[in-house]
């Protein structure tokens, strides 16, 4: 027989059901919500969430269709985005130029080149991910393999969580968010960097935004 792999269809983040077929981009049916105007995938199977825990997510080329090298090969070019990051994070935030201690949870930290950086920058930096197969071997001690729920830290427990280009990838964004605050202290910093389909330049091309 055949092996069907189990199939998820998902809701919206805004909680409302209708949709409309937006596009299908290498196979895949992209939906588009009537509330909101958010674009997801209508469904996934478990051949999405298995690329990352085996890890052949980060071990996997993409330069053919995205420019990027395989995550475990771009940590140079990975580590001077993270400088670039923890620049911005620092100049928005006055409360933690005051601060001598930073406590900092990376989310999907692939690599490790944006951990790498925080600590390089005096933060008390941890991530996790659900394959650390990428993470240079210096740093995987700083590194929990699973997913944010699953990790076993303390509630209130960092000053700052970061989502960098992961978001997107998480089939149940509202309950890792949800997590996510129950980690913050109550005066902790929430950071989301995701692709962005209102830019100018997905507007342009697209289905055919490499995103």
């Amino acid at each position: 027989m055949e092996n069907i792999l189990p199939v998820i269809y998902t809701t919206c983040v805004c909680g409302k059901l209708p949709f409309l077929t937006w596009a299908f981009v290498d196979g895949i049916e992209i939906v588009e919500c009537v509330a909101c105007g958010v674009r997801r995938v209508r469904a996934i199977d478990d051949s999405y969430t298995e690329r990352y825990t085996s890890g052949s997510y980060h071990s996997e080329d993409r330069s053919y269709d995205t420019g990027h090298k395989a995550h475990s090969e771009r940590r140079e070019h990975d580590y001077t985005v993270a400088q670039s990051r923890l620049n911005k994070l620092i100049g928005r935030s006055d409360s933690l130029l005051s601060m001598e201690h930073i406590r900092l949870l990376d989310v999907g930290c692939s690599n490790g080149a944006f951990l790498q950086a925080a600590l390089d920058r005096g933060f008390d930096a941890v991530g996790c991910d659900l394959s650390t197969d990428a993470v240079h071997d210096a740093y995987k001690k700083y590194v929990r393999t699973g997913g944010i729920a699953d990790c076993g830290w303390q509630r209130r427990t960092f000053d700052v969580i970061t989502f960098n280009d992961v978001l997107e990838h998480i089939p149940a964004p509202l309950a890792a968010l949800r997590t996510a605050k129950g980690l913050l202290k109550r005066s902790g910093i929430l950071v989301v960097d995701i692709p962005d389909m209102g830019f100018e330049d997905a507007l342009v091309q697209g289905p055919k935004f490499k995103h």
